[in-house]
């Protein structure tokens, strides 16, 4: 009797090791396939078959430093910035594709060059002319919000984009040891698209580089004291536009 119960204990030992196997196999599975990725959402959907197919939505934050050109005008700005992206969970050929939004910030540290408000050959009642104060300082922020469509093979990405941009950029002038700086408000805005590409470590830690490039609309100039109010532009008009970004993003 003794000898019975001692089989049928091996034979219940055995079942639980073959039944549990399998359990423990998806378990190191599900957690070698999701550590590669930081917190988020796992998404499911499905498509006209029924077959189910998984999304991750990453929430990235992101400091950075750019480089624009606006017209006759360079500005220098740190950029604070936040994306949202979802990216499929299986890779295809090791191409792992992903579609979302990236919104920066830049704010405005620095310009250099000339105003692109005022008429050519007017004079501007300025002892500089159109040229701005080069000095560090608060000289505007802006907005950019592009649409991004791109792919990740391993550590690498590249992605494209396409958007809109506001500005809000103050020229600075210098008026005379005696008296007060001046300036001058500017509105620009418009479509902008370019590039981006980088590396992400684990998908925690990234550092990517941005170009972008448009058209930006002066729709608003509103001079200070002391500029000659006849010398700036009365009609809206355009500018070319570049910019150049290096990030850093976190994600969580």
């Amino acid at each position: 009797m003794i000898r019975v119960k001692r089989i049928f204990l091996l034979l219940v030992l055995a079942g639980g090791v073959v039944f549990a196997a399998p359990a423990k196999n998806n378990n190191d599975i599900k957690k070698q396939l999701l550590g590669n990725f930081a917190s988020g959402s796992i998404l499911n959907g499905s498509n006209k078959a029924g077959n189910v197919q998984r999304w991750y939505l990453f929430s990235e934050g992101h400091l950075g430093y750019s480089y624009s050109m606006l017209g006759d005008l360079n500005l220098h700005s740190a950029d604070v910035g936040y994306s949202m992206y979802i990216t499929s969970i299986k890779s295809a050929s090791g191409l792992r594709p992903y579609v979302g939004t990236e919104i920066t910030a830049p704010i405005y540290v620095k310009s250099v060059g000339n105003s692109n408000a005022f008429w050519e050959g007017v004079n501007t009642g300025l002892p500089g002319g159109t040229k701005v104060m080069t000095d560090l300082g608060f000289n505007g922020w802006g907005v950019q919000v592009p649409v991004i469509v791109g792919v990740q093979a391993r550590y690498f990405y590249i992605q494209g984009m396409v958007g809109y941009a506001y500005h809000s950029i103050k020229d600075n002038f210098y008026i005379s040891d005696t008296q007060n700086d001046t300036s001058l408000d500017n509105i620009y805005h418009g479509l902008t698209y370019g590039i981006g590409m980088g590396v992400k470590v684990s998908n925690v830690f990234s550092v990517g580089l941005r170009y972008v490039m448009g058209q930006m609309t002066s729709s608003s100039r509103t001079p200070g004291p002391s500029i000659a109010t006849d010398s700036v532009r009365s009609k809206d008009f355009k500018n070319d536009y570049q910019r150049m970004s290096i990030i850093f993003g976190v994600v969580f």
